[in-house]
C-alpha cells in the first residue's frame, strides 16, 4: 500500500495553493545564467606528396580561441538574496598536426597530435553561491559554482595502425596518449576572498574576509592512455555462400589518472580500464538483422 495524491485536485479543491516561482534559497540558485562571448580565428596549411612506396596526405594549423565567460544570478549572504556577476578572460592557442601514410597493399598509418579544450559544465560555473559565518571557525563560509573556471586542457597523440582487406574489411590498432594539464574537481579554496561580496548578516567588525568556498576547482590534471583494437570482418571473403553476413567490433584497455582537490591522484570518473564490443550482422536485399553485445569493467562513478 502506497499512498498517492493526484495534486491537480489538491490544487483544484484549495488544499494547495500554487504561487508561481519558489522563494526558498535553494529554488533560487537554480536561476543562474551563463554567456560566453568567443573569437576564433585559425591558419591551416595541407600536406601531399610520397615518401618511398607511400603517399603522404595531412594538414597542419593554429586554432586561436578568446574566451570571455560570465556568471549572473543570485547570491545569498546569511539568507539574503543579492545579484551578483562574476567572470574570466583567457586566451588558449590549439596547435594541431594529421598525417596519413598510405601505402600500396591497402595498409595505412596515421599520427595525429593537438592541443585541446574541453570547457566546464555549466552548472559548474554559476555564480549563485550560499555562505555566512561558521560560529565555530569564525570565518565565513560558503559553497556553490565558481564562475573563474578555467577549461579542461590537454595535449593529445594518437598512432594508428589499419590493414583495409576485401573491399569491406578492415582491423585496426589505435594507441592514444593525453597528457592533462588540468581537471575540475569538486574541492575547496581556503583562502578565498569575500571582499568582493556583500557581507554576511550578523558579521563582526573583526571577522575575516578571507574564509573557505567549497566549489568546482580547477586541479593539476593527469594523464589517460591506452590503446583500442576495432574490426570488421565480411564473411563473404571466406565463402561466397556466406554473402551478408559478417562480423564488427573492438575492444579497448586504458588507465587513466588525475589529481583531485587534495592532490591525490585516482581514475577518471566513468572511464573503464576494459572495454569491448560485437556485432553479428546479415544485410542482404535491403534488409539488415543485428545483434550486438557490449561489456565494460568496473568504474569511478561520479
Amino acid at each position: 500500500p502506497v499512498v498517492s495524491y493526484d495534486p491537480r485536485r489538491l490544487l483544484a479543491a484549495g488544499v494547495l495553493t500554487l504561487e508561481g516561482r519558489g522563494t526558498a534559497e535553494d529554488v533560487r540558485v537554480k536561476g543562474f545564467a551563463i554567456a560566453e562571448r568567443l573569437m576564433q580565428a585559425y591558419i591551416q596549411g595541407n600536406l601531399q606528396g610520397r615518401l618511398g612506396p607511400a603517399e603522404i596526405t595531412g594538414n597542419f594549423g593554429l586554432q586561436i580561441v578568446t574566451t570571455n565567460q560570465r556568471s549572473s544570478g543570485l547570491i545569498f549572504a546569511g539568507g539574503q538574496p543579492r545579484e551578483q556577476i562574476r567572470g574570466a578572460n583567457y586566451t588558449d592557442l590549439l596547435p594541431s598536426l594529421n598525417l596519413s601514410a598510405r601505402f600500396p597493399n591497402d595498409f595505412v598509418i596515421r599520427f595525429a597530435a593537438a592541443r585541446e579544450i574541453q570547457r566546464p559544465r555549466l552548472d559548474d560555473l554559476r555564480v549563485a553561491i550560499g555562505y555566512g559565518v561558521n560560529n565555530q571557525s569564525g570565518l565565513i563560509e560558503g559553497s556553490g559554482g565558481n564562475p573563474l573556471l578555467q577549461p579542461y586542457r590537454a595535449n593529445a597523440f594518437d598512432l594508428n595502425f589499419e590493414k583495409y582487406f576485401g573491399g569491406k574489411g578492415f582491423v585496426a590498432v589505435q594507441l592514444f596518449y593525453k597528457q592533462l594539464e588540468n581537471y575540475i574537481f569538486n574541492g575547496r579554496f581556503n583562502n578565498f576572498n569575500y571582499a568582493t561580496f556583500p557581507p554576511p548578516l550578523n558579521v563582526l567588525p573583526t571577522t575575516p574576509l578571507i574564509g573557505i568556498l567549497n566549489a568546482p576547482v580547477n586541479t593539476r590534471g593527469g594523464e589517460l592512455y591506452g590503446v583500442e583494437l576495432s574490426t570488421t570482418v565480411p564473411f563473404e571473403i571466406i565463402t561466397p555462400a556466406l554473402t551478408g553476413f559478417g562480423v564488427t567490433g573492438g575492444g579497448g584497455y586504458s588507465i587513466s589518472r588525475v589529481r583531485n582537490d587534495l592532490g591525490e591522484i585516482q581514475a577518471i570518473p566513468g572511464y573503464s580500464k576494459f572495454t569491448a564490443s560485437g556485432t553479428l550482422f546479415w544485410e542482404q536485399y535491403g534488409f539488415s538483422v543485428r545483434g550486438s553485445v557490449r561489456y565494460r569493467s568496473g568504474y569511478l562513478s561520479e
